[in-house]
């Protein structure tokens, strides 16, 4: 058993010699075991052993992931709205939250992760240089948590698209405690947002969707301007479920959807057909910053299409390009 003992010495080094150490341990069962109740016993010592290894290598990996689920989570939020410039915000501004209680990691169904963390918009404001304080204690923003449960379409409704009452008394109620209204939508599908749009009380409005396990840190980093937004849309937002084509075929049948619209789903049908019920089109994202975009080349080999980008504005930022012609979307890049 002493290259059992050397696999469980070696845990707390590189992973390489991990895997040195656990081969070595399965050789030792070869050549050691002579009945099968030895083989069943040094197998079943292999695998626990080999759990270890991975379970080991996950942790050291953890980190990086983390990273990654960070940077996805900011790269997908977009800004839809930022009036007078009320984002960013200034480290160690104060900062009171509204609304839903926390955000929502994911859906249901097939949009259900399981986290190994969570970081809620409250420890991610802190993360980001922002103090997070009651109502009462004079903050100069409030930021309103506006969230929808779904999973697989099911919960899609013309309920769960429009804003509530509630919903919009608490954005009434941060900008007159704060002076300022900063609004995170955590959903997975879309809500209509034309009320706040036109609203005074509504200063920025940041589309967050399901934010993913680190979404708070990407939040705060987001609104403290450590990170530019640089999102886009990649659905038309309309006023009302009715404004989509197809709403009228929409569950008619549960086996079957007929697109009754034809070719014209999406930012075909809005762009071409109905530009007055657009409320943010298809695309959009503002930025803490501006860029300029070269006139497109086009490599009539390839198709590859060529755009030199220029920041220039005063924050550092990425920025997504998104190349038309003749109405359709034909290449995009960030």
């Amino acid at each position: 058993m002493s290259n059992c003992c050397t696999v469980m010495r070696e845990m707390s080094n590189e992973r390489k010699r991990l895997v040195i150490s656990h081969r070595i341990f399965l050789s030792f069962i070869a050549r050691k075991t002579t009945s099968m109740k030895n083989i069943f016993t040094f197998q079943s010592i292999a695998l626990t052993a080999a759990f270890i290894v991975l379970a080991t290598t996950l942790r050291a990996d953890e980190a990086s992931w983390r990273d990654v689920a960070r940077r996805a989570a900011a790269d997908g939020t977009v800004l839809l709205k930022n009036e007078a410039s009320a984002l960013p915000l200034a480290e160690g501004t104060k900062v009171a939250l509204f609304g839903a209680p926390t955000l929502l990691v994911s859906g249901g169904g097939s949009a259900k992760v399981n986290p190994s963390r969570k970081i809620d918009i409250a420890e991610g404001l802190e993360m980001a240089g922002l103090k997070v304080v009651n109502p009462t204690e004079c903050p100069m923003a409030g930021i309103v948590l506006i969230t929808r449960k779904s999973r697989e379409g099911r919960d899609n409704s013309n309920k769960a698209f429009a804003l509530s009452e509630e919903e919009l008394a608490f954005v009434a109620e941060a900008k007159r405690v704060c002076g300022k209204a900063v609004v995170v939508v955590n959903a997975g599908h879309l809500v209509g947002l034309k009320p706040l749009k036109e609203s005074a009380d509504c200063d920025a409005i940041l589309y967050a969707w399901f934010t993913g396990q680190e979404g708070g840190a990407a939040l705060g980093e987001i609104i403290a301007g450590r990170v530019n937004p640089s999102g886009r849309l990649a659905d038309t937002l309309a006023a009302n479920p009715a404004d989509w084509p197809g709403s009228g075929d929409f569950r008619k049948s549960k086996a079957t959807l007929a697109y009754s619209e034809g070719e014209a789903v999406g930012y075909r049908y809005f762009n071409a057909k109905a530009p007055e019920k657009i409320v943010y089109p298809f695309g959009w994202g503002l930025s803490y910053t501006t860029f300029s975009e070269s006139k497109p080349k086009v490599d009539a080999a390839t198709g590859d299409v060529l755009i030199t980008v220029s920041n220039t504005g005063a924050r550092s930022g990425r920025h997504s390009v998104l190349y038309y012609e003749g109405g359709e979307l034909l290449a995009y890049g960030k």
